[in-house]
């Protein structure tokens, strides 16, 4: 991960994340990754919103 300049980006957005959710759901994958829900959360958490400003500012026009 280092090779890919990430670790920086997935700790601060660690950081960033409520602590209710910071670091749930943690699956270890067999290829040495693991997949985050917490990230999947915010993921969707921001796909909802952008679909909603994008209803909203189509509507004004």
């Amino acid at each position: 991960m280092n090779q890919l300049g990430l670790t920086g980006f997935v700790i601060d957005l660690s950081r960033v994340l409520p602590g209710v959710i910071a670091g749930w759901g943690v699956i270890v994958s067999p290829f040495g990754g693991v997949f985050r829900f917490d990230f999947l959360i915010v993921g969707i958490v921001f796909f909802v919103l952008d679909f909603a400003c994008s209803r909203i500012s189509r509507a004004v026009r």
